[in-house]
């Protein structure tokens, strides 16, 4: 593998990050404008859907950006790449989808705490966001 090849890969992956994080994001936008509160068993089953997404997102963005951390050593391994420098391609793209991720936090607590009409639909909403918070797969 060139060094050219190991880059275009490094810097490929935060991109298709940062894809999902701002195409994620939009969803979870879209849902608290689209339902500012769960009034029906329609709602609920919408929230747990987004949910669903966002979890499998997660997965997805842990995949991600865990490759250009391999290839980094791999390239180290192979002697193409310099470990003063090149380590910089790594990071700062992370960066950037770290960044992006962080200010989608507060969206993301405002869908986890979207108003309810009944009590059985909060503790349903509750459950749905501790599985969200604590579960690697949505498992309802």
């Amino acid at each position: 593998m060139t060094r050219t090849t190991i880059l275009a890969i490094m810097l490929t992956c935060p991109a298709i990050g940062l894809i999902l994080c701002l195409y994620f994001g939009s969803l979870l936008k879209r849902f608290l404008t689209n339902t500012p509160e769960i009034k029906s068993a329609q709602d609920m089953e919408r929230f747990k859907q987004l949910v669903k997404g966002q979890m499998f997102a997660a997965l997805a963005q842990i995949a991600v950006l865990s490759i250009p951390i391999l290839v980094f050593v791999y390239g180290l391994w192979i002697k193409v790449l310099k470990p003063n420098t090149d380590i910089l391609y790594m990071l700062m793209p992370s960066l950037v989808v770290l960044g992006a991720g962080m200010a989608l936090k507060s969206v993301e607590r405002n869908v986890q705490n979207v108003p309810t009409a009944t009590d059985e639909l909060t503790k349903e909403r509750d459950r749905i966001v501790d599985i969200w918070l604590h579960q690697p797969f949505p498992n309802w």
